[in-house]
């Protein structure tokens, strides 16, 4: 291959990159640097270009992430947990957290959505960052709200390098210089870029958490107690947008609050005995009492974690997703992987060591590109840290991050994201980074240090680090799994379209949508539950969003109607997934041949449980009556079951099913037909399981009028 070659099929965001470290490297050896940093303090006396200097960086910061969504994320939100965010942002623009989904209701669940009777719909995630989405979704514009975030993060984390200098007794110069190499190394974080770019909460984490301490350290240093509510202020909304990162600004504001409440601030506002932490409690509030809200309306109790409700309902083993150590934490289906390969022993300490390390490691990569240039930079500012409190507290806070996840069995890292779960304390990073680099080598002229740095972290983003950002940019099909514009193209408006994906649901639905005015998605299910929603909606028109997760083939917009049963309907109870109630069981969804969609649910008992329950809708076809057979699977486990359908307010179960699963395994057995005659739309399935698991594959009903 020759050069030329080799530079036509160069990546042109790793050839930019590449080129500008070149650049700075040149910079840093080549440029005379000798009174570089005396023509910063002078730019610095004028606040006017000062303001000139932060408009520039946050409007890069802001171009670098909208770069990004159309380079490696080709428009949209790409990860299952971005298009929740989505989905729930459409929501709360609607002003909901949660919402009435119609019958079948299967059309309209998947994962990480919450349901409970009678048919209330949620996602499970926090709700401050849909909150700051949803503006986006009133604007018109929700994928704006990343890249704005990106050019706030930049600015606030060149303040916090300021309020670090000042502080470790830097002089002007070297402040105004450092706090601009940390608004830079902002802009050059490829982990940054993703976070600010694809609907992730980690940005907003981000900005709450560098914007609680900036605020913190004004408040300590003006003796104001308006910054100590405002820095509560941002700590309440980083409990509403992560409350496992929200404790750590949470544990720092109590301890520096009370430490300083005794302090008086100017005369325009004196802080009494107390006064700081009061106001700090006081500023928090509002987001603490937001989240519970949403919990209240998602889950039923204020108190209540949504996420621990879906996979209580969704998952196993019971109590699989906490924070803890024990042999039965890690939830075997959403993370199963994950689990046989680093925790084949349960979660242990060793295993909580490991997975620390692993979310260390990428993370040290996330702050400059280069693990190596982070360790370095970090290092060299705790040299400081004795004398200048403000870095300590920084510090405290990163600290804070590491232990408060170390009992987290899932070191949720994966492509572009890194060691995500650190994330929300990038700013922070890199003020302190930019901090450390004025304190070494300082025999080198400071603006040698910097372009060196920045060379190093742009040519490790050129020469490694692009490798996850490539990976995930090509997965999942290559692209979003809903695009607005191909169905938009097609000429559709209004209807049902059936999209095949959880991410394209997410994408595409609009709660409470009517059909007759505007487009309801629904999910395909491949079985007569497609036809049943079309029938229930009054044969509205009716399309299906082709998506080939390959990769291969642009998506498109097809006609489709469901197609009448064929003879009895065809209901897959694995559709069911995930029920809406599990007690001492572990329902999941396996392939199996012989069955009649080529998967069952296949319904385990928890550890040392004789017995469980699972329950889940039950299809009612038009006419409200039919003769049900119940399907099963045979595992050859001796499992003993009973299955009881039941509607609200009937004073009898409307039919009921028992039998043992004694095999032979792999088979399937018919049960008698039952007549199922309900009053409404609405049905319950519950499966009480004994002595071991039991699967069942599918419920056909013969309608009678």
């Amino acid at each position: 291959m020759t050069a030329l070659t080799w530079l036509k099929e160069l990546d042109p965001i790793r050839a930019g990159t590449g080129l500008f470290g070149i650049l700075f490297l040149l910079a840093a050896f080549l440029l005379p640097v000798r009174s570089w940093v005396d023509q910063f303090a002078r730019l610095e006396r004028p606040r006017a270009r000062e303001r000139v200097y932060l408009s520039v960086l946050a409007f890069v910061a802001s171009v670098l992430s909208l770069g990004y969504v159309a380079y490696y994320l080709k428009g949209g939100p790409r990860g299952i947990d971005a298009t929740s965010y989505y989905l729930e942002a459409r929501a709360i623009s609607d002003g909901q957290f949660a919402w009435q989904s119609p019958d079948p209701s299967a059309s309209f669940r998947g994962r990480f959505l919450l349901f409970s009777s009678p048919n209330h719909l949620g996602v499970i995630f926090p709700p401050g960052y849909p909150l700051l989405l949803s503006l986006g979704f009133i604007l018109g514009s929700p994928l704006l709200i990343g890249p704005l975030l990106a050019g706030a993060l930049a600015v606030v984390t060149y303040l916090l390098a300021r309020e670090f200098s000042c502080e470790a007794g830097l002089d002007e110069a070297t402040q105004a210089f450092v706090a601009r190499l940390a608004g830079v190394f902002s802009l050059f974080s490829a982990a940054l870029r993703y976070h600010t770019a694809d609907t992730m909460s980690h940005g907003a984490a981000a900005l709450g958490v560098a914007l609680f301490f900036l605020c913190l350290l004004i408040a300590r240093r003006d003796k104001n107690g308006s910054f100590y509510a405002l820095s509560g202020l941002a700590a309440g909304y980083v409990v509403a947008t992560r409350p496992v990162t929200g404790m750590g600004p949470i544990l720092v504001g109590a301890i520096v609050t009370l430490l300083f409440s005794a302090e008086t601030a100017s005369s325009a506002n004196t802080i009494g005995k107390g006064g700081a932490f009061r106001r700090f409690v006081l500023g928090a509030l509002p987001f603490c009492l937001y989240l519970f809200a949403s919990q209240s309306s998602v889950v039923g109790h204020w108190f209540s974690s949504a996420q621990a409700a879906y996979y209580a309902a969704s998952d196993g083993p019971p109590g699989c997703f906490r924070l803890g150590i024990s042999s039965d934490i890690g939830c075997q289906l959403e993370h199963g992987d994950f689990l046989s390969k680093y925790m084949p022993d349960g979660f242990t300490i060793a295993a909580a060591i490991g997975t620390t390390l692993r979310r260390l490691f990428l993370h040290l990569g996330d702050v400059t590109n280069s693990e190596g240039l982070t360790f370095l930079l970090l290092a060299a500012s705790l040299r400081i840290a004795k004398r200048a409190q403000s870095i300590r507290f920084a510090w405290t806070l990163v600290a804070l991050q590491i232990v408060l996840y170390f009992p987290f069995y899932f070191d949720g890292n994966y492509p572009a994201a890194g060691g995500r779960l650190l994330a929300d304390v990038l700013p922070i990073e890199h003020a302190l980074g930019a901090v450390g680099l004025a304190l070494l080598f300082v025999n080198v002229p400071l603006a040698t240090r910097a372009y060196a740095a920045l060379a190093v972290s742009l040519l490790s983003f050129a020469g490694y680090a692009f490798v996850p950002h490539e990976v995930f940019a090509a997965s999942l099909g290559g692209r979003p799994m809903y695009e607005p514009n191909v169905v938009h193209e097609a000429g559709v408006v209004h209807g049902v379209i059936y999209v095949d994906t959880d991410h394209g649901f997410n994408l595409s639905h609009v709660p409470e949508t009517d059909p007759k005015y505007g487009l309801l998605s629904l999910r395909l299910r491949g079985d007569d539950r497609d036809r049943l929603a079309y029938e229930l909606f009054g044969h509205p028109t009716s399309r299906k969003y082709v998506f080939d997760t390959t990769g291969k083939e642009p998506p498109r917009v097809e006609f489709f109607i469901p197609p009448s049963p064929r003879g009895a309907w065809r209901f897959e109870i694995e559709n069911e997934w995930p029920p809406f109630l599990q007690e001492q069981t572990f329902a999941k969804v396996a392939s199996h041949a012989p069955a009649s969609g080529g998967k069952w649910l296949v319904v385990d008992l928890a550890k040392n449980a004789s017995s469980g329950r699972v329950d889940f809708d039950f299809p009612v076809v038009p006419s409200r009556h039919g003769s049900a057979k119940p399907h099963v699977g045979l595992l050859g486990k001796n499992g003993k079951a009973t299955l009881t359908v039941t509607e609200e307010g009937a004073p009898e179960p409307l039919a009921t099913w028992s039998w043992v699963d004694d095999g032979p395994e792999g088979g399937l057995r018919t049960l008698d037909a039952q007549v199922v005659k309900t009053r409404g739309s609405r049905a319950r399935a519950s499966l009480v399981v004994e002595g071991g698991p039991v699967a069942l594959d599918a419920f056909f009903v013969d309608e009678e009028h």
